[in-house]
């Protein structure tokens, strides 16, 4: 891997030990960079597979510090850094040709605890933890999960049909979200169908104490298809509310989800506007801009290119929320 000196436009390489493709990283409050998991090794391509393993980067090293195994391998899954300083890695597949996917994850705190008899640091174990078995049952692919830690410390676990709040550190289910409406079974928003979710800024004039919170959570488009078939792109947005009391360390999700339909408000006639395998980015204002992606098809085949960005207002309208911006 590199690092980029953004200062001075340099690049420094950064010996690696074990295959880092298809894994995934975060960056913690200390600069450091944990890297989870990766791809397995190739006959044309001499490098140990990285399936199993997890590694740490400390800012200002010569080469990764820490290259240990994990329990299980993983391929696609999500990793992220959580308020106490312990990094999680869901989801995946032990197999990226079989398509058997993790029903758990593992936690790890990347801190050193000793040295051994060589004067090497120590560091714990990974743990792995069980997801419940109602919601992976629910997943499909679960690859890339989409999730969010929560004031509480707790984390919000959404796959494409069924979303759950979990405890990280025991894997206790504490909440469901509501199912998906009738019309929109079935479809699916995670990789290789991609409809870019995110977490919209939260508002704390909407929030009755500083303990009492509400996240809304949106995701754009997604697909109709399957692995046999390049299906269409959904022209459909879903957001969903949940109010966290952090006091009670209670939730309560809003009863239903709010669908929207994606449309061109800059055209006559209020064009659709499907989008697979896209980019959004929430700006601080709350607003969206959409990128990429296609009208059809899935990661290594995005048929009919959208080239048009656009922008999403969530204080317009609906039906006048998607706004055509320039092309750059």
């Amino acid at each position: 891997m590199d690092l980029h000196d953004v200062a001075t436009g340099t690049y420094q390489q950064i010996p690696v030990e074990t295959d880092v493709f298809c894994g995934a990283q975060v960056q913690n409050k200390d600069g450091d960079v944990v890297i989870w998991n990766g791809n397995p090794g190739y006959q044309n391509f001499p490098m140990p597979s990285g399936l199993d393993r997890v590694r740490l980067y400390s800012v200002g090293m010569e080469s990764v510090v820490t290259d240990r195994p994990a329990k299980m391998p993983r391929w696609y899954p999500t990793v992220m850094n959580m308020g106490d300083g312990s990094s999680l890695s869901i989801g995946g597949t032990s197999d990226p040709w079989g398509h058997w996917t993790q029903s758990n994850y593992e936690r790890w705190m990347p801190y050193v605890t000793g040295e051994d008899a060589n004067g090497m640091a120590l560091t714990p174990d990974t743990q792995l933890i069980a997801l419940d078995s109602a919601f992976t049952s629910q997943c499909g692919d679960f690859y890339y999960p989409l999730a969010h830690e929560l004031p509480t410390g707790d984390v919000f676990l959404y796959c494409d049909y069924s979303g759950i709040i979990f405890d990280p550190k025991t894997g206790q289910t504490k909440g469901w979200a509501p199912a998906l409406p009738q019309e929109l079974d079935k479809t699916k928003r995670l990789f290789p169908f991609m409809g870019p979710g995110a977490e919209l800024p939260v508002d704390l004039s909407t929030s009755r104490t500083e303990k009492t919170t509400v996240h809304e959570y949106i995701w754009f488009g997604g697909s109709k298809g399957d692995w046999n078939a390049f299906g269409d792109a959904l022209d459909k947005s879903i957001r969903l509310k949940l109010t966290v009391d952090a006091n009670a360390n209670s939730y309560t999700f809003d009863p239903a989800w709010e669908v929207e339909s994606m449309v061109d408000s800059s055209t006559r006639g209020a064009r659709p506007i499907p989008r697979v395998m896209g980019l959004a980015v929430v700006l601080p204002n709350g607003k969206a801009i959409l990128a990429g992606g296609g009208e059809k098809g899935q990661v290594g085949g995005v048929n009919d290119p959208v080239l048009t960005p656009f922008e999403w207002d969530p204080k317009k309208p609906a039906g006048q929320r998607y706004t055509a911006l320039a092309l750059t």
